[in-house]
């Protein structure tokens, strides 16, 4: 049986704490929440549009950066958006978009915990 894919990987926020100190990874973080609603609003505007490359484009960089914070939840949700979009068949991405949308809400939300943690240091 697989194991669950954590909503954020303790272990990643603390090697980014660890190798910036809090004074330069609480900025990022915060650059990340301000910016990733974009990301999930680009793939929803891709949908409208059925513009396979941009919906690539956003959920590739909104894997990236969640990579970066150890969101793996929301980082695997994109992506399956991503190798689904490279395939140019959006059949199943509005599910995949929900899965992403849902997976972000609790990823931004632990975030939010992780900065106001080490924000405080």
């Amino acid at each position: 049986m697989a194991r669950p894919v954590p909503v954020i990987n303790d272990a990643v926020v603390q090697a980014l704490i660890d190798s910036l100190d809090a004074e330069f990874a609480v900025p990022l973080m915060d650059t990340f929440l301000e910016d990733s609603p974009r990301r999930v609003e680009e793939m929803q505007q891709a949908m409208r549009a059925m513009d396979a490359e941009l919906l690539h484009r956003a959920a590739h960089t909104l894997q990236s950066n969640a990579r970066t914070f150890g969101l793996e939840q929301l980082a695997e949700f994109c992506r399956s958006l991503e190798t689904l979009a490279r395939t140019g068949d959006l059949s199943q991405a509005q599910a995949l978009i929900q899965r992403v949308e849902i997976a972000y809400r609790a990823a931004t939300n632990a975030l939010e915990e992780e900065r106001h943690k080490h924000a405080a240091k």
